[in-house]
């Protein structure tokens, strides 16, 4: 049963890392539109396979491994997704603060007409 569940976690973790990697590579690349999309569908496929995992332990060993499995599996994917979001969340605020240095930076360099009217004063 431990080779079992350990597999289903490993699992469960790369799922939800391949969602997080996804996401992390469209902020970094400033590609709009991902908007968590990949780190929430891979946070709710993972916990739907828990689930399965928690009745396939239910079934094979006790019902009250189907407990212990589903005790573990909410707060791991709520801490988890929490934890990954925040990440993703401090990223995007890092890509932007940067994009605005390197913004205002052109417009103190280059103070054509152009540069007047699309930089703020």
């Amino acid at each position: 049963m431990t080779i079992f569940l350990s597999i289903a976690f490993g699992l469960s973790l790369a799922i939800i890392l391949l969602g997080f990697w996804a996401d992390r590579s469209a902020v970094t690349a400033r590609i709009n539109g991902a908007n968590g999309l990949p780190i929430l569908v891979a946070l709710v496929v993972s916990f739907l396979g828990s689930l399965v995992v928690a009745v396939i332990a239910g079934l094979l060993d006790d019902w009250e491994m189907l407990g212990k499995v589903l005790l573990f599996t909410v707060p791991y994917h709520v801490a988890l997704g929490g934890l990954l979001i925040w990440r993703l969340q401090s990223l995007a605020t890092r890509v932007k603060a940067e994009e605005n240095a390197n913004s205002q930076r052109t417009c103190s360099i280059s103070p054509t007409s152009l540069s007047r009217r699309l930089c703020p004063s």
